[in-house]
C-alpha cells in the first residue's frame, strides 16, 4: 500500500508548485499580461483534459508483461521530469513579445499535462486492481491523499527556506531566482547557478526517488489480456457464468458516472482555484510579507493531512456521501470567511486556512473513494472512467482560472 502511494508524488510536488506559483510567476517574473496568463494555464488544461481520456483509453488496451499500468507510468514520468523545469526556464529573451512566451508556455504546458496525465490515470487505474474490497480502495485513496498534502508541505516548507535567503520584503523577479531555475544565457546577467537552490529541480529529483520505490516494490496483477493465449479456453468455459464488465457505451448511458464526475469537478475547483490565487491573495489583498505564500499553504496542507486521517472513521458513520456534504460546507465556510475578512484582522486567516485545509482534504478523499466504489471490480474499463472523470476536473479548472484573469485588473508595479 505505501509503495503504491508514493507513486504519485512526482505529480503532487509538480501540481503543488503549477498551482500555486505558476500565475505568480508568469505575471511576476515572464512578465505576461492576466489575459494571456489565463490563456496560458486555460489551454494547458484543456490539453491535459483531451489527453486524459485518450490515455485511459490506451491505458485499458495495453498489453505489456511489465504491466499495462506501470509503462504507462514510467512514460508519464520520464515526459514530467523533461518538461516540468522548462516551464521555469527563462529561455526566452526579455524583449521576447507575448505571442512568443504564450506559444512557448503553452507548449511546454501540453507535454507537461501529457505526462502528468499518464502517472495520474495509471496510478488511480491500480487502486481497484490491487485491492479487492471498498475498504481497502478508501483507505489507499486516504494514504494517496495524505500523501498529497504531505507533498505540499514539502513543496510549501522548501519554498519557505529559499525566499528567506531573499532580503526583500516584496516578490520581484531578484527573489524568484532564489528558487527557479534561470538559464544562463548570454542576453542575461550572470547568475551562479546553484543546484541545490533552485526548486523545480528539486521537485524532480525528489519525486524521481520515490517513483524508484514505486516501480520496484509495487507489483501489478496481470492483465487478462496479457495470459489470453493460456486462458482461451477456461474463460470460454467461465463465459457463460460470469458477469461481463460494462461497454463504454454503457458507462457513458450510466448517470452515476455523471453524478460522480460533477462531485470530483466540484472538488478539484475548490482545490485547485484555492490554492492557485492564496498566495495573490496573500500578498495583494492582506498584504502580507513574501514568506505569507509559503507559511500559509503550509497551514493548509497540515490541517489537510490530520483530516484526511479522519475520513475513513467518518465513512463508517456517515457515508461516503454524507462525509462529502460535511467537506463541502467547511469549504464554503472558509470561502465566505475569505471574502469579508478585514486586512485589520487579518491573522484570523489562520483558522479560516486551517477550516478550508480539512474542508478540502475531506472532498478529495470522498470524492476519490466514490470514483473507485463507481469503478469497482470492473478493470477493464477503469483508465476510461478516470479518464472521463478528469476530463471534467482539467477543463472546469482551467476555464474558471481563464475567466478570473479576464476579469482581474492589470497590477500596477511595485
Amino acid at each position: 500500500k505505501a509503495s503504491h502511494g508514493v507513486g504519485h508524488i512526482l505529480n503532487d510536488l509538480a501540481a503543488s508548485v503549477w498551482f500555486s506559483y505558476l500565475i505568480i510567476y508568469l505575471t511576476k517574473v515572464a512578465g505576461l499580461p492576466n489575459r494571456h496568463t489565463g490563456l496560458v494555464l486555460f489551454l494547458g488544461q484543456i490539453a491535459d483534459a483531451l489527453f486524459t481520456p485518450f490515455v485511459g483509453i490506451l491505458c485499458d488496451r495495453t498489453v505489456c508483461r511489465y504491466g499495462r499500468r506501470k509503462i504507462w507510468h514510467l512514460l508519464g514520468c520520464i515526459l514530467t521530469s523533461l518538461s516540468f523545469p522548462l516551464i521555469f526556464i527563462r529561455i526566452l529573451p526579455n524583449d521576447a513579445t507575448d505571442t512568443l512566451k504564450v506559444c512557448y508556455y503553452v507548449g511546454i504546458a501540453a507535454v507537461f499535462q501529457f505526462g502528468w496525465g499518464c502517472v495520474q490515470i495509471s496510478h488511480l487505474t491500480l487502486i481497484p486492481e490491487i485491492s479487492k474490497k471498498s475498504s481497502e480502495r478508501v483507505e489507499l485513496n486516504a494514504i494517496r491523499s495524505a500523501l498529497t498534502f504531505i507533498c505540499g508541505i514539502y513543496v510549501y516548507g522548501v519554498t519557505w527556506i529559499l525566499l528567506g535567503e531573499s532580503s526583500e520584503e516584496t516578490l520581484t523577479p531578484n527573489v524568484w531566482k532564489q528558487f527557479m531555475v534561470r538559464c544562463i544565457l548570454d542576453h542575461y546577467p550572470t547568475y551562479p547557478f546553484s543546484f541545490e537552490n533552485y526548486l523545480s529541480f528539486i521537485i524532480v529529483g525528489s519525486g524521481n526517488v520515490f517513483n524508484v520505490i514505486f516501480h520496484v516494490f509495487t507489483k501489478e496483477p496481470p492483465s487478462k489480456a496479457l495470459n489470453l493465449e493460456l486462458e482461451i479456453i477456461d474463460r470460454t468455459e467461465d463465459s457463460l457464468h460470469a458477469r461481463p464488465g460494462m461497454t463504454k457505451l454503457q458507462w457513458l448511458k450510466n448517470p452515476n458516472l455523471y453524478i460522480v464526475a460533477m462531485m470530483y469537478m466540484s472538488t478539484r475547483i475548490v482545490v485547485n482555484i484555492s490554492q492557485s490565487y492564496l498566495p495573490l491573495y496573500l500578498t495583494d489583498t492582506m498584504k502580507f510579507n513574501k514568506e505569507a505564500i509559503a507559511y500559509f499553504p503550509l497551514v493548509v496542507l497540515t490541517s489537510g493531512v490530520v483530516a484526511s486521517l479522519g475520513v475513513k472513521p467518518l465513512n463508517k458513520k456517515l457515508g461516503n456521501k454524507m462525509t462529502f456534504v460535511l467537506g463541502s460546507l467547511m469549504a464554503l465556510c472558509a470561502c465566505f470567511w475569505f471574502h469579508v475578512q478585514p486586512v485589520a484582522h487579518r491573522n484570523a486567516i489562520y483558522a479560516t486556512t486551517v477550516i478550508m485545509g480539512c474542508g478540502g482534504s475531506v472532498m478529495l478523499v470522498s470524492a476519490l473513494s466514490l470514483i473507485a466504489h463507481l469503478v469497482g471490480n470492473d478493470n477493464q474499463s477503469g483508465a476510461f472512467i478516470y479518464g472521463a472523470i478528469s476530463f471534467t476536473d482539467k477543463l472546469s479548472s482551467g476555464a474558471v482560472i481563464a475567466i478570473i484573469q479576464e476579469f482581474t485588473p492589470p497590477r500596477t508595479p511595485g
